[in-house]
């Protein structure tokens, strides 16, 4: 079953790679910026996730044991993660702008590759998930 996902994963990687690579043509440097983009992207993802996973604990859960504390007070721990997550979301659409140097013709390609990009790496899991008991 590991060898399955990681197979899987691979594929995945490999085409997108091929893809953002050769449909760039002459303009080099837009393969790189959009991959760039899409990878920070797909972490800033993971870390709202995280911080708002965080959130919700330090809400529903104050007085669960736990090995590792960030501060003992739960208004001061929910404020910094309040502040985290609007900074990390704000990151997260930055990465939806060209760079500067990127042609005027390839700024919507940029967008709506990472907008589809995003999608995949959103959609994708939660589809394995749904049907892994198959796999």
């Amino acid at each position: 079953m590991s060898e399955f996902r990681g197979s899987l994963q691979t594929l995945i990687v490999t085409a997108s790679a091929v893809l953002i690579t050769f449909t760039s043509g002459k303009n080099s440097d837009f393969a790189f910026n959009v991959s760039l983009a899409a990878t920070t992207a797909q972490y800033l993802m993971v870390y709202i996730l995280m911080l708002i996973s965080y959130i919700i604990l330090k809400i529903r859960h104050r007085n669960l044991k736990r090995s590792y504390y960030m501060t003992k007070n739960n208004a001061l721990g929910i404020t910094i993660a309040i502040i985290a997550l609007v900074i990390t979301v704000v990151a997260f659409f930055i990465s939806f702008i060209p760079a500067q140097g990127t042609p005027a013709y390839l700024r919507g390609v940029y967008i709506w590759t990472m907008i589809g990009l995003c999608a995949i790496v959103t959609i994708l899991p939660l589809v394995i998930y749904h049907y892994h008991h198959r796999f």
